[in-house]
């Protein structure tokens, strides 16, 4: 991350070109994460003297790539995106590329491994690592305890922090017992998998999350349920300011892990910054996670 860091004359190279370079931002901004990663980049740009055009695309594949044929036509030459649907949506970011445009990816490294261009990213296995930790040292002298985990299959990177959650939970707390795998993702999807999984796994004590809006419909469940803080518990990603408060008042919700998104907006508009100035970018930089846990 410190490679990122612009030098005081880099920081003056950019200003003296700043009010004619515009950083197009697309990214969905109903999750919290995502609308903090925006933030960061935003004020970034603005403390570099940057023009910013944000585009919340809704979560819609489709939107996405308008919004990026947009962002070209308005002649941006340099973004920051997220891609929700990296098939469907990286054809987009290659037609960009192939007219000029520089492209920094966050959450996700698809850009950088198809396209050339950047990933300023955490690390969806040292994420899942840490979540699955985290319930490990939960789950640890429970016996048998029954987790399952609330994936996102549809992203290529969701699958491998899941992936590593179970790895982190079997290496940490080998008595317990991972049923299921299923999608969560929103708050609605995680609701309706841990009532499901309930019925299935009426003994189920645990719910590890790919992010903390499926951990929110969990806990509805276990609640739903009657269950307790003493008998359930939910670990998610993202350390949103609602998992924070839930984690505080000690009740299902036990641990999230935090992934810095006002950093990695703020490194992947460092990293534009850089390139303007006429220095030089990793093509990957790892953004660090924190458990949270009180």
């Amino acid at each position: 991350m410190d490679d990122l860091t612009l030098t005081a004359d880099q920081v003056a190279a950019v200003k003296a070109k700043g009010g004619d370079v515009t950083v197009g931002i697309l990214a969905p901004l109903s999750s919290e994460y995502l609308a903090n990663v925006v933030d960061g980049a935003k004020q970034e740009a603005a403390a570099l003297g940057l023009k910013t055009s944000v585009v919340d695309y809704q979560f819609d594949a489709a939107k996405g790539v308008a919004g990026i044929e947009n962002l070209v036509s308005q002649g941006v030459k340099y973004m920051v995106v997220v891609l929700t649907d990296p098939p469907a949506m990286i054809g987009a970011v290659k037609a960009a590329e192939a007219q000029g445009v520089t492209v920094v990816q966050f959450a996700g490294d698809q850009v950088a491994k198809e396209a050339g261009g950047y990933s300023v990213a955490i690390n969806d296995k040292d994420l899942g690592t840490s979540a699955g930790e985290a319930a490990a040292a939960i789950a640890k002298g429970r016996g048998a305890v029954q987790i399952a985990i609330l994936d996102y299959p549809s992203q290529p990177n969701v699958v491998i922090r899941a992936d590593a959650m179970v790895a982190a939970i079997k290496a940490g707390a080998p008595e317990a017992k991972i049923v299921a795998r299923v999608t969560g993702g929103t708050q609605d999807a995680g609701l309706t998998a841990s009532e499901s999984l309930l019925q299935k796994y009426p003994d189920l004590g645990g719910v590890v999350s790919v992010n903390d809006a499926g951990g929110y419909g969990a806990v509805q469940a276990f609640e739903g349920a009657q269950k307790t803080g003493a008998n359930a518990f939910v670990v998610g990603c993202d350390a949103e300011s609602k998992a924070r408060s839930l984690i505080a008042q000690g009740g299902i919700f036990k641990a999230s892990v935090d992934t810095q998104p006002g950093l990695t907006g703020k490194a992947a508009v460092e990293a534009i910054g850089k390139l303007i100035a006429g220095g030089s970018v990793a093509q990957y930089t790892t953004v660090p996670v924190k458990t949270v846990t009180s």
